[in-house]
């Protein structure tokens, strides 16, 4: 079965300072002030550039039509979260953890990922490009 790419269409500039019920069509360039928890949300069609991960905090959360560029995932828990249609390119994910998850139609290009712990979950139509 082919991978589906992410749907993205117009996307407004937004930020993680900013409270949300959910983030839709984003397009995130600033990395948050502090530690900030991103829980019961939906998270789509959106696009985060060069954003570092270690303040953003994910509890069940739907990801959907994003895309990751040069973003630094390291030791992020992605823990009963689902990921759908997204990318991952030239992004740091070093100990990342993907426990029972449900990862579908995800590409990882060029992505740093020692450690990077996939398990328990649903998986369907997931390439790795370029990875080490």
């Amino acid at each position: 079965m082919k991978r589906r790419k992410p749907v993205i269409y117009d996307l407004n500039e937004c930020c993680f300072h900013e409270v949300e019920d959910n983030y839709y069509q984003c397009l995130f360039t600033e990395n948050p002030l502090g530690l900030i928890t991103v829980k019961d949300m939906t998270i789509e069609e959106c696009k985060f550039v060069k954003i570092d991960f270690s303040l953003i905090k994910l509890i069940n959360t739907h990801i959907v039509d994003c895309i990751f560029e040069n973003c630094d995932l390291s030791n992020l828990e992605f823990n009963k979260i689902s990921i759908h249609r997204c990318q991952f390119i030239n992004c740091k994910m070093t100990g990342v953890n993907f426990i029972n998850c449900s990862l579908h139609d995800l590409l990882f290009k060029g992505v740093q990922g020692r450690y990077l712990n996939i398990s328990l979950g649903n998986i369907r139509n997931v390439d790795f490009i370029d990875t080490v």
